[in-house]
């Protein structure tokens, strides 16, 4: 919305837009919940990673000025390509906060398809 305000040709506001990474104001712990695994997912299914359930953990930290941390955990075996072409996409999710895990293994016999460990986070309001 602030960017619109400055006063810059429609290119160079596209060019801006598209290094800015889009973020939401946190919600409450349930709603934030919701949206922050619904993009997540969308963002999974687009580039064809199939995984396992997600899981969701709300470690006892406060982030920033009355905002907590949320964790979604999840694992997956997919193409290398495909986490490169998530990971290239992941800061479009305006929820997100950070990655705090990324591992991948590749099996010597099978080195096109990779087990990959993930933890991303968002954050929201309590109570």
């Amino acid at each position: 919305a602030q960017i619109k305000s400055v006063d810059v040709s429609d290119v160079k506001r596209a060019g801006l837009l598209a290094i800015v990474p889009a973020f939401e104001m946190p919600e409450k712990e349930e709603e934030q919940k919701n949206r922050f695994r619904e993009e997540l997912l969308k963002q999974f299914q687009k580039v064809g990673i199939k995984h396992d359930p997600l899981k969701v953990s709300t470690p006892n930290k406060t982030l920033y000025k009355g905002y907590k941390l949320m964790n979604i955990q999840c694992t997956a075996k997919c193409k290398f390509s495909q986490v490169m072409d998530f990971l290239g996409k992941l800061n479009e999710n305006p929820h997100l906060v950070g990655v705090e895990v990324f591992k991948m293994k590749c099996d010597k016999n099978k080195p096109a398809e990779v087990e990959l460990d993930l933890a991303v986070s968002t954050a929201f309001l309590p109570g």
